[in-house]
């Protein structure tokens, strides 16, 4: 049985000359589960090499970020604008307190 780091070299090698995940485990026996949580890990990654803020990281410091159960970005909420791009390359961020969300005073 192949060490996990001979699997990912051997996944990582087979992902850059373009095999599917399905190539990968027929030609190498690896089982499809286990390509498929490395191959993914790999891809993010790659992702956020390629990207200012592609591990979100600003986004958790971000004064615009969700308020209370939900995850993403109050910005429109605050602003009225739309952010008007991905959170990978947004560039929108200020650090500071996270911003409460207005609410509605229906029925007052």
């Amino acid at each position: 049985m192949k060490e996990p780091s001979e699997k990912k070299a051997i996944i990582k090698k087979m992902m850059e000359e373009g095999k599917t995940y399905k190539q990968i485990s027929e030609e190498t026996g690896i089982h499809p589960g286990t390509v498929g949580i490395y191959g993914g890990k790999l891809k993010k990654a790659e992702r956020e090499k390629k990207c200012f803020n592609g591990d979100r990281h600003l986004c958790r410091t971000c004064k615009y970020r969700a308020s209370g159960a939900r995850s993403g970005c109050d910005y429109i909420i605050h602003t009225g604008n739309e952010r008007g791009c991905n959170p990978e390359v947004c560039n929108k961020y200020e650090k500071g307190n996270r911003n409460e969300t207005k609410t509605s005073s229906k029925g007052k």
